[in-house]
């Protein structure tokens, strides 16, 4: 999944999607997407600077630290990142 902040012309911009599960890698060890990731974010834009605030929410299933039986953790998880040019 990749976001293309060049192409963001507008100061704010809203993005909303819904990826299914399967979309997101099976060979990870650790864990594994069992739910619908939903992803909504506005981004701010200033020049070349991006601010991204906004949250994702899905499922995971990984192992119980204690007896390694898999347990399905709900993920909601707000996040305000920003990008700006490396100088």
């Amino acid at each position: 999944m990749l976001l293309d902040l060049s192409r963001i012309k507008a100061a704010r911009e809203h993005f909303e999607q819904v990826y299914p599960a399967d979309v997101f890698a099976a060979d990870q060890e650790d864990f594994r997407v069992t739910a619908t990731v939903s992803l909504a974010f506005e981004i701010f834009k200033d020049k070349s600077h991006y601010r991204l605030v906004g949250r994702t929410q899905t499922a995971i299933e990984l192992p119980c630290s204690r007896c390694l039986e898999p347990i399905t953790v709900a993920v909601d998880a707000p996040f305000d990142l920003r990008y700006q040019p490396h100088t």
